[in-house]
């Protein structure tokens, strides 16, 4: 994960450097990412960032979808795994449909792909805090964990982190409005 972060970081980096020294602060499209991107890259801009998106694309449609189905899954009680077949696991099959064809169907929207990142973005910021404050009161209760219930170290670091993400949720909110 350190890694994943740091390599992050520099990829972040990378393309706000790029978009600022093109003067392109204001990007609307991914037409308008990839010319941004043509001092660093040349002529193979779009080229090289219409196979980051679809590869993008690819590694996450299925992650996200999978991610799903797996979720609703073991809230809902149904039978999961890519290990069962349609027959067994029916539910579990239509999410990951039904989730693949969303992400599908966003590309026929009217938003375009740089608004539904960002929408993206605030909605994780909102749900995030959410998720984990019930992910912490999970960890603490006895009767779903019993004695493999994480130290207190991590309790506090886990709370504490709560708290941060529920305040920044808050700051965004308020920076909308």
């Amino acid at each position: 994960m350190l890694v994943a972060h740091i390599a992050f970081y520099f990829v972040v980096l990378t393309a706000a450097a790029a978009l600022y020294s093109t003067g392109y602060a204001d990007v609307k499209t991914a037409a308008d990412a990839a010319r941004a991107l043509q001092p660093l890259a040349g002529d193979a801009a779009s080229l090289l960032f219409a196979l980051g998106i679809i590869g993008t694309g690819l590694l996450a449609i299925p992650v996200l979808a999978g991610s799903v189905a797996y979720a609703s899954a073991e809230l809902f009680d149904w039978p999961e795994g890519l290990s069962k077949t349609f027959p067994q696991a029916p539910q579990f099959y239509g999410v990951i449909l039904l989730a693949t064809l969303g992400g599908v169907g966003i590309v026929f929207s009217p938003i375009s792909e740089i608004q539904a990142l960002y929408l993206a973005a605030i909605v994780n910021g909102i749900i995030a805090p959410v998720l984990l404050v019930f992910l912490m009161v999970s960890a603490h209760d006895r009767r779903i964990l019993g004695g493999s219930r994480p130290p207190l170290i991590t309790m506090v670091v886990g709370w504490g982190t709560a708290i941060k993400m529920s305040l920044a949720a808050v700051a965004l909110l308020v920076s909308l409005v």
